[in-house]
C-alpha cells in the first residue's frame, strides 16, 4: 500500500473488499484505502459505493465522512444500481445503523421498483 495513489479506485475498492473476504483486520490499512477511496469520491459509481459500504460495513467503521459522501452521492449513482448492489448497500446500512431518511427512502422506491420487475432473484434476496 506504499503506492497507494497509483491503483485506480476499483483497485482500491478491491483490496478494501479483500480485507472483508480475507477477515484481515488491520484497522490502518482499512482507513488508509478509505481515505484513499473517498478523495476520489467524483468517480464512484454504484457499484463502487456498495462494494465499499459493504467492506466498511463488515468491520464496523463508523467513518462519519463515508456515509456522509455515500449519502451526497447516492441519488447521482443509485439509478445505475442493479438488484444486488442495492441489497448489499441496504445491508451495509443496516449494519452500521445508518438511519437517513432520503436514502433509505431513495433505497426503498428502488427496491420496489425492481421487485415490481420481478429482477430480484432468490440469491439477490437471500444477501
Amino acid at each position: 500500500l506504499r503506492f497507494i495513489e497509483d491503483f485506480t479506485l476499483m483497485e482500491l475498492v478491491l483490496l478494501l473488499n479483500a480485507h472483508k473476504k480475507l477477515e484481515y483486520e488491520r484497522i490502518d490499512n482499512i482507513q488508509l484505502l478509505l481515505t484513499s477511496i473517498c478523495s476520489r469520491r467524483p468517480e464512484w459509481t454504484g457499484r463502487v459505493v456498495a462494494l465499499t459500504a459493504n467492506s466498511v460495513a463488515y468491520f464496523y467503521v463508523y467513518e462519519p465522512r463515508f456515509w456522509k459522501l455515500v449519502n451526497g452521492a447516492l441519488p447521482k449513482v443509485a439509478f445505475s444500481m442493479n438488484p444486488l448492489e442495492l441489497s448489499n448497500l441496504v445491508s451495509a446500512l443496516g449494519r452500521v445503523d445508518r438511519r437517513e431518511p432520503r436514502t433509505l427512502l431513495l433505497l426503498a422506491k428502488l427496491c420496489a421498483r425492481g421487485a415490481q420487475r420481478n429482477l430480484f432473484s432468490q440469491e439477490t434476496l437471500a444477501t
